[in-house]
């Protein structure tokens, strides 16, 4: 009985953290929030209603299923009646009721006999409402959106290691850690690769899209915290893997000193001072702008690739409530340079 109840995800958390209790107590008692749940209701299986609302009765094209959550939901019927209204392309404030094949409204029936009623109508004052061809299902109610979510991180993470080398490829140590600090010129070209990977350039009207239960209008308030929780994250994991290549960067910064310092001097050979393991190549005549490039290239495409950042991404715009989550993984840079520094 508890499968057919309780949703899939509940039941796991139940058997991992609540065994010693039953289902029933343990959702009785449990804080959705601690548990990772936005409301109660995400406890329990939704119910799949099958409108019809275009074509004849006996044709199966025309019948569209949606999942409400009933259980611990006393709006279901208005969230029903709002979802309908909303792919029919009728005003919101349209009065709608929803009948079974008896024509009485599905407003006043239990849990179980929601689930047994079968193919059902809409009404609009008391006449019954059927469009002339299926409807596209509106966007935020997609089955796709883990999936427009992905590819929405893999454009961004395709876009970031261009980005960053071409922000650090022509500065000093002193001008990598500016560049790279909150707020600074990487993190503001991140916030903005962030909304052009967004098909059509819309961040709020994305936001509200992907969410896991969306609004129904954008809140650009929130769809500016995600931004900046959704950029800080991904400046993070840059920050990280720059501090991780310090010594390779700081190589690559004191040669290219080094060569300007041979070429205003003028001396006819440029040979690279004692380094670091990290430098490329030994002859200061091999090393240019492209070659650092090329090196943070390299760094941002791995840091870009950690299944972590892209999964922490997913979550955050499907969730939409991890600001302090995001925040967290925000540290200060472990200092990269020495003297050196100074010469950005």
């Amino acid at each position: 009985m508890d499968d057919l109840l309780f949703s899939r995800a509940f039941l796991d958390v139940h058997r991992f953290i609540g065994a010693g209790h039953s289902v029933s107590h343990f959702a009785a008692v449990a804080n959705p929030e601690a548990l990772g749940f936005t409301s109660r209701a995400d406890y329990y299986k939704p119910v799949r209603f099958r409108i019809k609302l275009a074509g004849e009765d006996r044709v199966a094209s025309g019948i569209a299923l949606m999942d409400i959550p009933v259980q611990a939901n006393p709006n279901w019927f208005d969230d029903l009646k709002a979802r309908v209204a909303k792919m029919m392309g009728l005003p919101s404030r349209t009065q709608l009721d929803i009948c079974d094949v008896t024509g009485k409204s599905i407003g006043g029936k239990t849990f179980l006999e929601l689930t047994h009623v079968g193919q059902l109508d809409v009404f609009c004052q008391d006449r019954r409402k059927r469009l002339r061809r299926q409807p596209e299902t509106p966007a935020e109610y997609s089955v796709s959106k883990a999936a427009d979510i992905q590819a929405w991180v893999d454009v961004v993470a395709g876009q970031v290691p261009d980005m960053v080398a071409d922000q650090l490829a022509n500065k000093g140590l002193a001008g990598v850690n500016h560049a790279i600090c909150e707020n600074g010129a990487v993190h503001q070209r991140i916030r903005g690769a962030l909304k052009q990977a967004v098909p059509g350039g819309d961040w709020p009207e994305f936001c509200r899209v992907m969410a896991k239960n969306s609004p129904k209008t954008p809140n650009k308030a929130q769809a500016n915290a995600l931004l900046s929780d959704a950029s800080k994250l991904v400046l993070s994991y840059v920050r990280s893997f720059i501090a991780a290549n310090g010594e390779q960067i700081h190589d690559y910064v004191s040669a290219m000193q080094a060569k300007r310092l041979a070429q205003t001097s003028g001396e006819s050979k440029l040979q690279a001072p004692v380094l670091g393991k990290g430098l490329i190549s030994s002859n200061l005549e091999h090393v240019t702008t492209a070659t650092g490039r090329s090196m943070y290239q390299r760094q941002m495409e791995d840091a870009m690739g950690v299944p972590t950042l892209k999964a922490s991404l997913c979550k955050l715009m499907y969730y939409q409530k991890a600001r302090s989550e995001a925040t967290a993984t925000f540290t200060p840079l472990p200092e990269i340079s020495d003297a050196l520094s100074e010469g950005a």
